[in-house]
């Protein structure tokens, strides 16, 4: 051990401070770890210790298994800074190690009311940062009745391309609160809903659901649902509209600190700016994101960033960069279980190798990967952007009956869709349509 100027004894390595632990007697820990506990707690001031919470849940952890002390007592104490040390670390954006400290609360409040509140901040931390199965089995072990539950199930079905799933989650939702008082949660979930019809195409649907959450939001207004109205008036408004109301959430997250809305509306600008079209706005937008999503660790933000800086770089036509992005994005949402991504990612990839001429044989698998995928995951809007997509390969292999009777199909799928014109799939019907001669 080192001796430092103000006679505080540390060890020189790790191992050596776990061979000493492990000399103490099972029997001894227990009460070493409640004098331990006493002393921190002595020292620093209750407004303190946020930031030692995990050591003084250790410490409480430990000294419940005692025979010498209170077992109850530290059982709950370190319940309790377990719960503050995942609050603080969230706060932090160590969104990992408040995902573990949430983890740990959840199984020593077992059979305590205590237990959902944990288990259900674990399974929105999962999300965040792209665990989706994993959430999907918390969320399998709590209350399906209980409204935040259903909300939050909706948001990983959504983050997992299953966008119908998704919508029927949030409007159980919507059915709980409506039969209660709390106005803010009910504006939350309209919010929510109305970004999936959103998702869906139904732009009338999610205006009118916008419209009669924002007078309940008022009072606790969710920032990422503002973004995504203010995406929404993209296609409803116009652009200008949309732009002033986002860079203004951005500018409004930025100053609060709050890194991950701040990486939401980030993507969201993006997007926005893709379409105005300010693509160099638009690829620092995606690129700051991506590197915000890696610094929380969130495998999710970085997927969908990359996946829409691909697009953008696709529109450029800096193939080699759109083809990098493209790999990564497509490898990111096959471990997150985003199948709506991995359905996005190769449909691009089709179309990326098709014009960088590679192996045509290279060109049909993918193709062939992304029509399984859509399948399974049963989504109208991506269903016609696969089929555009097929169809554009058969015109450029001179098949244009074959492209025209797929042109038909895909035309009828964007028609019941109610697709913006700016949509993938719209632009790809578009493109389809463009490829052939006019009868």
């Amino acid at each position: 051990m080192a001796q430092t100027a103000e006679s505080v004894y540390l060890f020189r390595h790790a191992v050596m401070r776990d061979a000493a632990y492990q000399l103490v007697l099972p029997s001894q820990r227990g009460r070493l770890h409640r004098v331990a506990l006493e002393a921190l707690e002595d020292v620093t001031p209750d407004h303190a210790r946020d930031a030692i919470a995990l050591e003084l849940a250790q410490h409480a952890e430990v000294a419940s298994t005692s025979r010498e002390t209170n077992s109850a007592q530290h059982a709950a104490k370190a319940l309790h800074y377990l719960l503050r040390a995942g609050e603080h670390l969230e706060r932090d954006f160590d969104l990992v190690g408040a995902t573990d400290a949430f983890a740990r609360a959840s199984v020593l409040a077992r059979g305590r009311p205590e237990a959902e509140q944990a288990r259900l901040r674990q399974a929105t931390l999962l999300r965040k940062t792209g665990h989706l199965a994993r959430a999907r089995d918390v969320l399998a072990q709590l209350d399906p009745t209980s409204h935040r539950v259903q909300s939050e199930l909706g948001h990983v079905k959504l983050a997992q391309g299953q966008v119908d799933a998704a919508t029927a989650s949030f409007e159980q939702a919507v059915k709980e609160l409506r039969k209660g008082s709390d106005s803010v949660a009910l504006g939350q979930a309209l919010g929510n809903l109305a970004s999936a019809l959103h998702a869906k195409g139904n732009l009338e649907g999610a205006e009118a659901l916008f419209a009669e959450a924002d007078p309940l939001l008022r009072e606790g207004t969710n920032v990422v649902l503002r973004a995504n109205r203010a995406k929404l008036m993209m296609d409803t408004q116009g652009h200008a509209s949309a732009l002033r109301a986002n860079r203004e959430l951005v500018d409004e997250s930025r100053n609060a600190g709050d890194l991950y809305s701040l990486a939401s509306l980030l993507i969201n600008l993006g997007i926005l700016q893709h379409r105005v079209p300010d693509a160099d706005g638009a690829r620092k937008s995606y690129l700051e994101a991506g590197d915000l999503g890696r610094k929380l660790g969130s495998r999710l933000v970085e997927q969908v960033s990359l996946a829409n800086l691909a697009a953008l770089m696709i529109d450029l036509e800096h193939n080699d960069q759109a083809h990098v992005a493209l790999d990564r994005s497509l490898e990111l949402a096959r471990e997150i279980g985003d199948r709506r991504g991995v359905v996005t990612a190769l449909v691009n990839l089709v179309h990326l190798s098709a014009r960088m001429q590679l192996d045509p044989r290279r060109v049909h698998k993918l193709l062939r990967q992304a029509q399984s995928e859509v399948r399974q995951v049963g989504d109208p809007v991506l269903a016609a952007s696969v089929l555009a997509t097929r169809g554009m390969l058969a015109a450029d292999r001179g098949r244009e009956a074959t492209a025209r009777r797929i042109l038909a199909r895909v035309e009828s799928l964007v028609k019941r869709a109610g697709l913006h014109q700016d949509s993938q799939a719209a632009s790809h019907t578009a493109i389809l349509r463009s490829r052939l001669a006019p009868q």
